[in-house]
């Protein structure tokens, strides 16, 4: 292509863009007029939010550039299982919500998923899972946005520090203005597109690539080895997936829809559909990564986007650009969200009550979103690697929330105390872990143990510790 006419692409490209940032930015606006100056419509829409509503605002927080992007960037440079493995993870964890979460969670009328923690055990307990979630999720945030910059940059040749900041911007306003409302509104244009470009970009691709190519890509990039065999870094792939289907459980963002449904029927449902449907689109875009090892065999700077700009018409390259923003905008508003208003509501009314009243806590919690956005940013700025910045991220979560959430609902003897140490403890050992672990002089084929080993060391303490002060209780009984 073209000097001039990378130069036309681009301008081109640049108007449907800023389009579609202007139209979610009205949407966000529009959604104002719900709030009504109610915290429980700007935190769960008002309990009123609908099943197919769901299933793409559920699908949006899924379907972000890890899950697409780089899930198909990691395929041309590793193979399917080390891209594939992010969005079967991230749908298995709602598929999982699904059957064993959304009913009991919906029924208890919860504003945020901290709230469960703080009902269940204690405030102190509420807060710290609110603190751990909102560290991970603007991890997740500033992996969409050092995505987005990425994807802008290489279509647009808008560098990230323009664009990052800008983008962000653009959410918090409407993210503030509008609440879940404007967030899940906003979820059924942005990754409306998404569905549909990915959809057709891989239906375009099997009809218009050679079998010969498929063959090879098959050949090139697929084998079972990394799911089945040690020394192909198995365990790694694993613990990746682990993480994510089940860290993803702890999720701010899942669990503020399921509390948005209107029925407990229409939380369970559109998370297992949801699920269904994000699994479904990463493997397309994991199939798209491996005919563009193919196509792009040999690239220095091989990727989906050299991929689609070789191979698709310009419509649906255009199409497909427009799909891939969505994605990342669906995922950053619902995280933006989620963050201010645990934050809010879980921390700072806790531990400041006095500046948190209860008059005041909607107007704190959308002033929460302006910090929140900004650290995301600078993150983003700073440590631009979304794929790793995504399973760090619900490592964290995995470590220490998750074995304290689901005992919490199925097992009755745990105690507060327990939960906090099952948090706080796995959860540090997986922070020194991240930074330390190439240090150990390990075999490299037990890359992975970091992220298996901090939740079995929570379980291993909430079980411990509950049962052990059941065990006193029930002395100082018999004592008396």
């Amino acid at each position: 292509m073209g000097y001039h006419a990378q130069e036309l692409l681009e301008a081109v490209l640049i108007l449907p863009t800023l389009a579609f940032l202007i139209v979610s930015l009205l949407i966000g606006l529009y959604a104002s007029r719900r709030i009504q100056g109610s915290v429980r419509n700007y935190f769960v829409a008002g309990n009123v939010i609908p099943f197919w509503v769901l299933v793409f605002s559920m699908s949006g927080q899924a379907i972000e550039l890890g899950a697409t992007h780089d899930n198909a960037n990691l395929v041309i440079a590793k193979g399917f299982w080390d891209g594939a493995v992010l969005p079967i993870g991230v749908g298995l964890s709602l598929i999982l919500i699904g059957i064993f979460f959304a009913k009991p969670l919906h029924g208890m009328r919860l504003l945020t998923l901290p709230d469960y923690y703080s009902k269940r055990y204690n405030t102190t307990v509420g807060a710290l899972v609110a603190l751990i979630s909102t560290i991970s999720f603007i991890i997740l945030i500033a992996g969409n946005l050092a995505g987005l910059g990425m994807l802008l940059q290489l279509a647009l040749d808008i560098p990230p520090v323009v664009s990052i900041p800008f983008v962000a911007t653009l959410v918090t306003i409407y993210t503030i203005a509008g609440g879940l409302f404007a967030v899940t509104w906003n979820d059924v244009l942005q990754i409306g597109v998404s569905l549909v470009a990915f959809s057709v970009g891989l239906i375009w691709t099997l009809f218009h690539v050679d079998q010969e190519v498929l063959n090879q890509a098959l050949a090139m990039r697929f084998s079972w080895g990394p799911l089945t065999q040690f020394d192909q870094g198995s365990l790694r792939v694993w613990a990746s997936l682990l993480a994510l289907a089940l860290g993803d459980i702890v999720a701010l963002d899942f669990m503020e829809r399921v509390f948005a449904a209107g029925s407990p029927r229409a939380a369970q449902s559109s998370c297992i559909v949801a699920g269904l449907v994000t699994i479904a689109i990463g493997i397309a875009l994991a199939v798209l990564g491996m005919v563009a090892t193919v196509v792009c065999h040999g690239e220095a700077n091989g990727s989906l986007l050299l991929f689609v700009e070789r191979t698709f018409p310009p419509g649906l390259r255009m199409l497909f650009l427009m799909g891939l923003i969505g994605a990342g905008l669906s995922t950053i508003d619902g995280a933006i969200m989620a963050c201010s208003v645990a934050l809010s509501r879980n921390v700072l009314s806790v531990w400041a009550p006095t500046m948190v009243p209860a008059s005041r806590l909607l107007l704190v919690s959308r002033g929460m979103a302006v910090p929140v956005g900004v650290i995301a940013v600078l993150l983003a700025l700073v440590f631009p690697v979304p794929a790793e910045l995504l399973v760090l991220a619900f490592d964290v979560v995995f470590s220490g929330c998750l074995v304290p959430l689901v005992l919490g609902i199925y097992w009755p003897r745990g105690t507060a105390r327990a939960a906090v140490w099952a948090i706080v403890v796995p959860s540090v050992v997986r922070v020194i872990l991240h930074f330390v672990f190439e240090d150990l002089g390990l075999d490299s084929r037990l890359d992975g143990l970091q992220t298996l080993m901090p939740p079995i060391l929570s379980l291993l303490l909430f079980v411990g510790i509950s049962l052990s002060e059941s065990a006193n209780e029930d002395a100082s009984e018999v004592s008396r």
